[in-house]
């Protein structure tokens, strides 16, 4: 009988929603460490609001790996992005009533109770919502709260920010010009760069939180995903902590280079994105030696999208 592989995950977004959907299916346990510093979509008004890590991203791996669709459905919807804030209250009021958790109700009051009448709902999630009012309920704790929330959506496996400190990612270009904020260089939110990417950094000092440190070390697979290269991949190595947790622990890193267009890479080969991925991870006057050990190219489907059976099984994920 073969060891069970705990593989852990750094990304952020909804690239790997697939995949976190099949291992809840399956029963496969894994690690996700999020970035926490995403400045766009409905969850910008919150980080902005409160001063806090981006929860969007949490919220939305969490959903992916819940075994509750129920649950699951309720913290995905989606409030209308052209209603009114007293219409917005009024949905909101209905799902109290519908709602059989004291929990949840007792934290999205919390939420609600903490904005400000001009606040902005529309485009909202109710799931940011409620995990917001139960983090700031809790004394800004994440720990407490994702304790929570994992039980409450029964997940299978862990999702945790990789750090809790709020900063914006400064991308520097090739033409000399430098943007401040993430959600202006993937592409999704404004037209492509016009220049690409020299480097990236971050606004402030930050550091891996306990819990990301802890799991790094526990993971005996270490895989670095499909999703926006340099905001939803690259900024975690940024975060102080993150390369010597990656050092420390001598299992198999695994890359697997998106197959599909990446706005923030424009046409970097394979290799091209290799060498920058690997300078990240061994930066200059280090003593890191951070290798990829395999990258794996073969596990998509023609149209360029993850085939995740046959991903899970390359990884031999569901293999005792």
């Amino acid at each position: 009988m073969k060891n069970i592989k705990i593989p852990l995950f750094f990304s952020g977004g909804s690239a790997l929603k697939e995949l976190s959907i099949e291992f809840a299916k399956r029963e496969i346990f894994s690690y996700h460490i999020i970035t926490s510093f995403d400045s766009g979509g409905s969850s910008a008004s919150i980080r902005d609001f409160f001063k806090m890590i981006s929860v969007g991203d949490i919220r939305h791996r969490m959903c992916a790996l819940a075994r509750d669709l129920d649950m699951s459905s309720i913290f995905s919807y989606r409030f209308s992005k052209t209603a009114s804030n007293s219409e917005i209250l009024n949905e909101i009021n209905q799902f109290l009533k519908k709602i059989d958790s004291d929990k949840i109700k007792s934290d999205l009051e919390f939420f609600l109770n903490s904005i400000t009448e001009k606040f902005p709902l529309q485009n909202g999630s109710l799931g940011n919502f409620i995990i917001t009012g139960g983090y700031l309920k809790n004394g800004r704790d994440w720990d407490k709260t994702l304790k929570e929330y994992h039980r409450i959506l029964n997940v299978c496996g862990e999702v945790i920010p990789i750090s809790e400190d709020f900063a914006d990612i400064i991308t520097h270009l090739e033409s000399g010009e430098s943007i401040k904020k993430q959600h202006l260089i993937t592409g999704k939110e404004v037209t492509r760069l016009k220049s690409p990417i020299k480097k990236i950094e971050l606004s402030e000092k930050t550091f891996i939180t306990k819990r990301a440190n802890d799991v790094m070390a526990l993971a005996n697979l270490i895989i670095f995903p499909i999703g926006s290269f340099y905001s939803s991949l690259i900024v975690n190595f940024l975060v102080g902590g993150v390369l010597e947790s990656i050092n420390n622990n001598s299992c198999e890193k695994i890359w697997i280079p998106n197959a599909l267009p990446d706005y923030e890479t424009y046409n970097l080969t394979i290799e091209e994105r290799k060498n920058i991925l690997l300078n990240y991870l061994n930066p200059q006057k280090s003593d890191y030696d951070i290798n990829i050990s395999k990258i794996i190219t073969e596990s998509f489907k023609n149209d360029g999208f993850l085939d995740v059976s046959k991903l899970i099984s390359t990884l031999e994920l569901d293999i005792l």
